[in-house]
């Protein structure tokens, strides 16, 4: 053991006098089964490696080793069938980096390594290597002495994608260093970014940095300005190397957005020499600061890696930021609300006012303070900030905040959008790296987050809903030549649009004889219609429900909504979202107060509407009909962000509910399954849509998930009043997707303690490609939605807005003319928009009761959901009643005004999609989404019943 010792002096795998080391002679054996074929490898490499990530995989190996003379087992030898060597030494020592090596394979840990194990993908970091006796000595080679140990300098990457600065000791044994220092992230396209090598490709992973099996797809490297090579992986992708994994032990690291960085080994002098002056920074920044500052982590747009440069931003133009700071104590936060919401619990609903909190867990006014000299220090021009202190808002020209922050703004096409982007991550001080979390408006991100509503016109003009239609679920028929196929010939015209006392009747909640009096009702959108107390309270004359006034309705502005930039983002397509949202509210909860929060943009502000709502206690419970589609598969700080006030929504006792998206799974549109954020945040109620059949007046319905599939019949001639459709043929066929509730597996969250038990396993811990492979996701995560209500636009609910008058007859079609060339129209609309305001009505109810009895809020409501009521059969009068696939292949048909003029008529599925053309029916189908019997990912839970939900809700303590 001494000369096998004295080989592996001066390599850096040594724990506890180099005895843990992989010297020479020693050979490494595939664990692929209990009779391994043994493979000799040498035992290093002066160029890349790849090691195993450390969670949730382990690096697995079975050494053996032979001595010159004689085989001696080291002290990592394993034999067949023993313990498996997980990142420590036998002898309780550290092992703090390790190769990759041909024959040897990353694995789960805790599971033994079996033939048909499934491999998982190795991560790449930059390591310095061990150096070789290349004259095969078994002394160490010239140059190693100790008068040749002085500390060395090498870079890796930590676990978060930023780089490490790593000492090593001057004298004695080459242990783990004792010293780590930021220093930078690694960014597209600037000099000194980490280089892609040989043999490596970039991969998607949108598991997440754990490791997981999923996220093959290829990813084209992007550009990186360097004279050495000419590609990196973009931000938020992996490398991995195209040939078959194997592995060593490795340092404890995320892995987190690894990519590599080749060390080129000299002579021994030449080495020490060279790395006592130099730190090489692997994904550092060029131009990166010394160590009094750092960069923020998290901190670029997620899409960037996915995007076409256009051209450096405007010098001048302005940027409205918000420098977004940390809670204290998080851990304590996080425990505190895990008893709030535990029956039995000492503080079992006993939620904090907004002034405890700030106490408890808000960031001090010192650090606000220091947020706020740092950005007046910097030459801009700071803004308000909210009581809580969760972010500072601040404003500057471009030129000032590149100057301010160490970065480069640029414009890039994205998505048919241009959008303006940081290319590298902010730079704080040192000081204030523990206190900011993330720094947003440096990108254009927000842009993306849009309304929820559904219509087939935007606003602006209005927008056609043209007929035959039912008053009730299929009370006007048509028959359709040629038949529909596997839907038949005889198919029902959707509703004209549910009025209020029909949705009323179809959740019983007329039935309750409750109208939210007293409760509390916010809404937040982006920018504030100029006739929304005209129109709604013309929808109110019409459909038996009280005006608004000052008593019931209030319209606030948040703080630093005038200072923002102005908006190019689409503000009239908001103006139905809003209308839609208090129409709805009001017309399930008509003495509820209404208490709308309108963003001057909806980008950064929008969130600020919330959380001002949040942080005065201004409402009981609050509906959000926006979002983005799928989640940011990177992470974004952003989000984290907003998970704060999430929290302190639930500290408080505030429901907030959350449009679960309307494009099904979205792996149309991200590649992947997944669920939409913010729907998908564990913190809130993600309401989902059902396609909704009223029967009568009594509210008898029929009910199914939301996903529809679109074809239309070409030549199609409307006769007989609606009871003939006459056509060529039905394209295409099958139907293809249109829309549908959104729902699915969280790759950001993993599963909240109230869905354990509940969501099927199989959903929680696997999602989908777009070509429909599997991808394992590991440890359960969250998934949506939660609750389902009416949200299919073929079965949607009317609402009322006033439009410009657009001269097209079927446009302006049973409008009521207001003069000055405006109209005001009332037609069908849908989309999870519709679903979440109706649940925020059924809350208000909910609220109203408890606070009859002397008890507070029901505050965050999916823990009560989960466990404490009682889920039926669909029309059982259960609490919550279970949502079905139809059990027969149900269609309606509408007619669609074309941009000629001319009409259409369309066959919209019910949650269903042919196979084929002439296959069966998949009945629940919303892309890869399924309603089933019990809990599914179209509909969550299921749909509320208002007369047996409201008093189980109100009998909690």
């Amino acid at each position: 053991m001494a000369r096998q010792s004295r080989q592996v002096r001066g390599t850096i795998w040594r724990v506890r006098r180099r005895r843990d080391g992989v010297g020479r002679g020693t050979t490494i054996v595939s664990n692929t089964s209990q009779k391994p074929r043994a493979r000799r490898i040498t035992p290093a490499r002066k160029g890349r490696i790849s090691i195993c990530p450390d969670h949730p995989t382990t690096c697995t190996v079975r050494l053996r080793t032979y001595a010159r003379a004689a085989a001696r087992r080291s002290a990592f030898e394993r034999r067949p069938g023993e313990a498996l060597i997980q990142g420590s030494s036998a002898h309780g020592g550290r092992v703090w980096s390790a190769a990759v090596r041909r024959g040897v394979r990353c694995v789960e840990p805790g599971r033994p390594a079996r033939a048909t194990q499934q491999p998982v993908r190795p991560s790449e970091r930059a390591v310095l290597h061990r150096f070789r006796d290349r004259r095969r000595r078994t002394s160490p080679p010239r140059g190693i002495g100790r008068a040749a140990r002085r500390p060395v300098v090498a870079s890796v990457r930590d676990g978060r994608g930023g780089a490490l600065r790593d000492r090593l000791p001057a004298r004695g044994h080459a242990h783990p260093p004792e010293r780590r220092e930021r220093v930078g992230r690694s960014q597209p396209g600037r000099g000194g970014c980490p280089l892609l090598p040989r043999g490596v490709r970039c991969l998607a992973s949108p598991a997440g940095a754990d490791g997981g099996s999923g996220g093959r797809d290829l990813i084209r490297p992007t550009g990186c300005a360097s004279t050495h090579r000419k590609y990196q992986c973009p931000e938020g992708t992996f490398g991995a190397p195209v040939l078959g994994f194997s592995a060593l032990l490795t340092h404890p690291s995320a892995a987190e957005g690894v990519l590599m960085h080749r060390i080129r080994m000299l002579s021994m002098a030449t080495t020490v020499a060279l790395l006592l002056s130099l730190v090489v920074v692997a994904g550092a920044q060029a131009g990166a600061q010394a160590s009094s500052t750092t960069r923020v982590a998290n901190n670029i747009a997620p899409w960037l890696g996915q995007s076409k440069l256009v051209s450096h931003a405007n010098p001048s133009g302005r940027v409205y930021l918000s420098v977004y700071l940390n809670n204290r104590n998080e851990a304590g936060l996080s425990r505190f609300l895990q008893d709030l919401y535990r029956p039995g619990s000492a503080v079992f609903h006993r939620f904090l006012t907004p002034a405890q909190f700030h106490a408890a867990y808000s960031p001090t006014a010192a650090s606000v303070n220091a947020v706020k000299a740092f950005l007046a220090q910097k030459g801009l021009k700071v803004l308000s900030s909210p009581a809580n202190g969760m972010y500072v808002d601040a404003i500057g020209s471009v030129a000032q905040v590149e100057k301010a922050f160490g970065i480069t703004e640029n414009v890039y096409s994205y998505k048919g959008r241009q959008l303006r982007a940081n290319a590298q991550a902010p730079i704080v001080s040192a000081a204030l790296a523990p206190i900011v979390s993330f720094v947003g408006g440096l990108d254009d991100t927000d842009a993306l987050i849009q309304p929820r509503i559904k219509s087939d016109a935007p606003p602006g003009i209005g927008f056609s809903t043209p007929g035959p239609c039912s008053t009730y679920w299929a009370d006007h028929s048509a028959t359709v030549s040629p038949a529909a196929n596997q839907y038949g010939a005889t198919l029902p015209w959707t509703p004209c649009g549910y009025t209020p006392a029909q949705i009323r009747a179809a959740y019983g909640v007329d039935q309750t004889g409750l109208t939210g009096a007293g409760v509390r009702v916010g809404i937040t959108d982006a920018f504030a219609s100029p006739t929304i107390v005209a129109d709604v309270n013309r929808f109110s004359a019409n459909h038996g429900l009280p005006p608004l006034t000052a008593s019931n309705f209030q319209q606030i502005v948040v703080p630093g909504t005038f200072n923002a930039p102005e908006n190019r983002f689409d503000p009239q397509g908001w103006y139905g979202e809003q209308s839609l949202d208090i129409e709805w509210v009001h017309a399930m909860a008509p003495g509820a107060k209404i208490i709308y929060a309108g963003a001057q943009r909806s980008t950064q502000v929008l969130d600020h509407a919330l959380i001002d709502m949040i942080d005065n206690h201004l409402v009981d419970v609050v509906t959000n009909s926006w979002g983005i589609n799928g989640e940011f598969i990177t992470r974004y700080g952003h989000v984290f962000a907003d998970e704060r006030a999430f929290q302190q929504a639930a500290a408080e006792g505030i429901s907030v509910l959350f449009s679960s998206g309307d494009a099904g799974d979205v792996a149309a549109l991200r590649g992947v399954a997944m669920a939409s954020w913010p729907a998908s945040s564990p913190w809130v109620t993600a309401v989902g849509g059902t396609s909704l059949g009223v029967q009568n007046a009594a509210g008898a319905k029929v009910e199914w998930g939301w996903g529809t599939y679109r074809s239309t019949l070409t030549g199609g001639v409307v006769g007989g009043g609606g009871t003939t459709v006459t056509g060529n043929a039905w394209s295409p066929w099958p139907p293809t997707f249109q829309y549908g509730s959104g729902g699915g597996t969280s790759l950001t969250f993993l599963q909240p303690s109230y869905q354990a038990g509940v969501v099927p396993n199989a959903l929680a811990t696997t999602t989908t490609t777009l070509g429909g492979s599997t991808i394992n996701l590991g440890a359960p995560r969250r998934v949506t939605p939660d609750i389902s209500l009416d949200g299919d636009p073929s079965t949607g609910a009317l609402y009322g807005q006033s439009y410009n008058v657009s001269g097209d007859a079927l446009i302006d079609a049973g409008c009521t003319p207001l003069g000055q060339g405006m109209e005001y129209c009332e037609r069908r609309l849908g989309g999870t928009s519709l679903s979440s305001p109706l649940f925020a009505g059924v809350l208000a109810l909910v609220d109203q009761a408890r606070f009859s009895a002397g008890k507070g809020a029901i505050g965050f409501v999916n823990p009560a959901l989960y466990k404490n009521t009682t889920v039926g059969a669909p029309s059982s009068g259960a609490a919550i009643e279970d949502v079905l696939p139809p059990a027969a292949p149900t269609a309606l048909v509408r007619n669609v005004e074309n941009a000629d003029g001319s009409l259409s008529t369309n066959l919209r599925t019910i949650n269903s999609v042919p196979a084929s053309a002439t296959g069966p029916v998949i009945e629940g189908a919303d892309t890869s989404l399924r309603t089933t019997a019990g809990w599914d990912n179209v509909t969550g839970l299921g749909t509320p019943w208002a007369p047996a939900l409201v008093p189980s809700l109100a009998a909690q303590p």
